[in-house]
């Protein structure tokens, strides 16, 4: 038990600590505040943010952010490393959800790529005039022309293109650095990488449904990456099957039935978010048997993300 004279001395120690200028010039970090049933905010991202401030993209490292874990950590980061199986799958019934989670993730995959160059090719078939599609557009300007969106007509053509792109890589002695990221929201929507449609498979070797097997397969290690948004399972197993899925090495969901979470994590964790608002869960398949839930980053303001884009253009 400390006696009063001991109190005495050690709070007489601390004042010259605080009053000194060293002190006064120390960093005062932000406070954890823990809101559970409420989404978590991007600009409130802190490896992020330290990104954005101090220029930290000259790392070239490609990694970004989801979200904010249940517990007192760091957010949920993924590593895009250039190696098979690097590819972002987010399955939720929530599309403005979904779509929070891939719009933090390119973010936060400009932050940290701006030095080695980075272009993100995002197919949007969200909703017309929804909220979801306004955000796409603002951070479209806030990548500073690092991003172009594409519609329906368009997807034969960017599939076939990105596909003859990894191709080329393939031939080169040494890769380039630059990455780039094909992003479709809304893969339930893309009926020309639906299986059981026969126009799907017409046009000999060069059909969308090819080219985007190609992409997942031989993409990552070329430094070309995919990120899937989805509705469903049963949508998303329209498009891909079983040899394909296993090319998303990164997996996050909302709630899902049994057979949902039992295809996507061989166990029934997404069965259990169903009672939390903002739960989601990912895995990494380089961590094998970890599975994180997490409060998913909701649609950024436009201030926020014109802010972001200034940052980036210095």
């Amino acid at each position: 038990m400390f006696t009063e004279a001991d109190r005495e001395r050690v709070l007489g120690g601390l004042g010259p600590l605080t009053d000194s200028p060293t002190a006064r010039d120390l960093p005062i970090p932000r406070p954890i505040i823990f809101k559970g049933y409420e989404p978590s905010q991007l600009s409130q991202c802190s490896p992020l943010l330290t990104a954005l401030e101090t220029g930290n993209a000259t790392s070239g490292r490609a990694r970004t952010w989801l979200g904010e874990p249940i517990a007192i950590a760091p957010p949920i980061e993924l590593d895009f490393v250039r190696t098979g199986g690097s590819n972002l799958l987010v399955v939720n019934r929530d599309e403005a959800e979904a779509v929070g989670v891939v719009v933090a993730a390119m973010v936060g995959l400009g932050a940290q790529l701006a030095a080695t160059g980075v272009k993100f090719d995002v197919i949007d078939l969200t909703l017309a005039d929804s909220d979801c599609q306004t955000v796409v557009e603002w951070t479209g300007e806030t990548m500073a022309g690092r991003m172009e969106i594409y519609g329906r007509r368009d997807i034969p053509q960017l599939l076939g293109r990105l596909s003859a792109e990894v191709g080329r890589r393939q031939n080169l002695t040494k890769p380039p650095p630059g990455s780039l990221f094909l992003v479709i929201l809304g893969l339930q929507r893309v009926r020309a990488l639906r299986l059981d449609d026969d126009e799907a498979y017409s046009g000999g070797e060069d059909t969308p449904v090819k080219a985007f097997a190609h992409l997942l397969k031989y993409g990552p290690d070329m430094g070309v990456h995919t990120i899937v948004s989805v509705d469903g399972v049963t949508a998303l197993e329209r498009a891909l099957d079983h040899g394909l899925l296993r090319e998303f090495g990164f997996r996050c969901s909302g709630p899902l039935d049994a057979r949902g979470s039992d295809t996507l994590f061989d166990t029934d964790v997404a069965t259990r978010l169903g009672a939390r608002p903002h739960r989601m869960v990912v895995s990494d398949e380089k961590r094998i048997g970890v599975l994180q839930t997490f409060r998913p980053y909701a649609l950024p303001a436009r201030q926020w993300l014109e802010t972001c884009g200034v940052k980036l253009k210095q």
